[in-house]
């Protein structure tokens, strides 16, 4: 019992602390209830990683099935799906003041800074739903995490499945889904 009182624990704990941010924007006049059929119409250029190209879509196509959307050809499709990768070095500086002295005794003492500076990556996507019919962005997405090292290619699948589900969780479920 104990264990599985650990395992809970820790698998809430590491939920919890995720760093991935989120953010929405969409036009309010357009009616995205109408919507059920997409296609991805990103394609890839000299020099992309397909690798991690085709995990966010697998990503997309799992994420939008759940919310009850189906894959369609472009000429059938109610909604175009088009994503866009950035990755920009970031530098973080910390700066702490700490007393530093003798404070039980009543003895002198000061103030000491001490600043820290990380640097990291930090990734971006960009999911924008596009209306086939003029070309115009009708919901967006963007999805922002600090990069670590990921070893494995499970472990970047499953990172990039908690990416995209984050990032595609405020799309309406769609009625007919059951869900």
């Amino acid at each position: 019992m104990r264990h599985a009182f650990l395992a809970f624990f820790l698998s809430a704990l590491f939920v919890g602390c995720s760093s991935i941010q989120v953010s929405h924007d969409y036009d309010p006049e357009f009616k995205l209830d109408a919507l059920h059929a997409y296609t991805i119409i990103n394609k890839t250029k000299e020099g992309d990683d397909t690798l991690t190209h085709d995990r966010i879509i697998h990503a997309i196509h799992h994420a939008l099935a759940i919310k009850g959307y189906h894959k369609e050809s472009k000429d059938k499709a109610d909604f175009y799906i088009l994503f866009h990768l950035d990755v920009a070095s970031k530098t973080r500086i910390d700066t702490d003041y700490q007393f530093v002295g003798m404070y039980p005794y009543g003895m002198g003492g000061g103030m000491m800074q001490t600043t820290r500076v990380d640097n990291y990556d930090e990734g971006k996507i960009v999911i924008d739903l596009i209306n086939p019919k003029d070309n115009k962005i009708i919901w967006r997405s963007i999805a922002t995490d600090r990069l670590e090292t990921l070893d494995t290619p499970n472990e970047r699948t499953e990172y990039i499945n908690e990416v995209i589900t984050k990032a595609l969780q405020d799309i309406p479920t769609r009625k007919s889904a059951g869900l």
